[in-house]
């Protein structure tokens, strides 16, 4: 249940922490946000699903359960276990869809493609009781336009498992994502978040900040940009009396072994020990402590090329965005990437934090 993504597109943050941000315009977030209350009648196209969600209010494990809905076509795909805690809304960066949190199964979900962090990520809220539900954005990054979208695949989401009204939803975005879900306090959802995780993006500012529920700021310190854009989000979240918390995403050792932990075994042990070789011995990119010396996006295409000869092609083609070992590379050095790194541990602060 795994594979890969590594994009090297920051998103736009559709705050209003920063009027522009590495190349894409971004809009400025105004205290009244237009609403998202009238919501679409729904023309729900089941695409795949394992079992039927079962009749009453209770909360029916169905696997993994992947729909189209209404005429504007938004994805939503979840799996809800038995007796569910509560949901995980899961919030992709650019370049990326809900099908990254999900493995290809041809019973359940046949577009799924599952990528390394978001699969880990999945797993980790599945183990710890929780829904996973990922929603994929209207185009290339998230903005203010999807959130009537995002309201409608909830809608349908409750619908079809509607034990899950009365328990917490807690958000998790990286890049895009992150920006999305730092927007949602303020705009007007079927159910409101009780906790949210912001990765690698500015957070939240300006008014109404008091109405936040408890946030995780997530981020690379590499990024020296975005993390002061996260110092002022976090100074601006506690005054307004919000629990926050700041979790640093550090550049991380590359081992022998890293690749086959990181995908949690997609990579084979033989073929992370070949990565960690050619990376130290023919490209001459790691340290003497196995952090990586270069950008692994600013690698040359002789140089993806060794890598290349280290995996089964036909299981990770090293292209950008469907690659395990470009993601999980891009996680090693730390720039800006998404990471599944200490997900239980930040969600489980939520649940303290916010009592629920």
């Amino acid at each position: 249940m795994r594979r890969a993504r590594a994009s090297p597109e920051r998103g736009p943050d559709i705050t209003g922490a920063a009027s522009s941000r590495d190349g894409f315009p971004s809009a400025r977030t105004k205290s009244g946000v237009r609403a998202a209350a009238v919501l679409l009648v729904l023309l729900v196209v089941v695409v795949r699903s394992r079992v039927g969600s079962g009749g009453g209010v209770g909360v029916v494990s169905t696997g993994v359960t992947r729909k189209i809905i209404g005429d504007g076509g938004v994805e939503a795909i979840w799996d809800v276990p038995p007796d569910a805690k509560g949901t995980v809304l899961a919030l992709h960066g650019c370049s990326h869809d809900a099908r990254d949190w999900f493995p290809m199964d041809t019973s359940a979900c046949s577009m799924c493609r599952g990528l390394a962090q978001e699969l880990q990520i999945t797993n980790a809220a599945l183990d710890a009781g929780y829904a996973l539900l990922a929603v994929s954005s209207m185009g290339h990054c998230w903005s203010q336009e999807d959130v009537p979208r995002l309201a409608s695949a909830l809608d349908t989401y409750h619908e079809a498992n509607r034990g899950m009204t009365r328990k917490p939803l807690y958000v998790f975005g990286a890049s895009s994502g992150g920006s999305l879900a730092g927007l949602l306090p303020r705009v007007q959802l079927p159910k409101r978040p009780d906790g949210l995780i912001i990765q690698i993006m500015a957070g939240p500012t300006g008014g109404g900040l008091d109405a936040y529920p408890p946030t995780v700021m997530s981020h690379m310190p590499k990024d020296a940009r975005t993390a002061e854009y996260v110092k002022a989000s976090i100074a601006e979240l506690k005054a307004a009396g919000v629990k926050t918390v700041e979790h640093v995403l550090a550049p991380r050792r590359i081992t022998d072994t890293f690749f086959a932990e990181e995908s949690s075994g997609r990579i084979l042990p033989s073929e992370s020990a070949g990565l960690y070789v050619s990376l130290r011995d023919e490209l001459g990119v790691l340290d003497g402590d196995g952090h990586l010396t270069t950008d692994p996006r600013a690698f040359s295409d002789a140089q993806v090329e060794k890598l290349r000869t280290r995996v089964d092609r036909s299981r990770d083609s090293l292209v950008p965005d469907v690659s395990d070992v470009r993601e999980i590379l891009n996680v090693a050095y730390a720039m800006h990437e998404l990471s599944a790194q200490d997900f239980t541990k930040n969600l489980q602060w939520l649940i303290d934090a916010s009592g629920t």
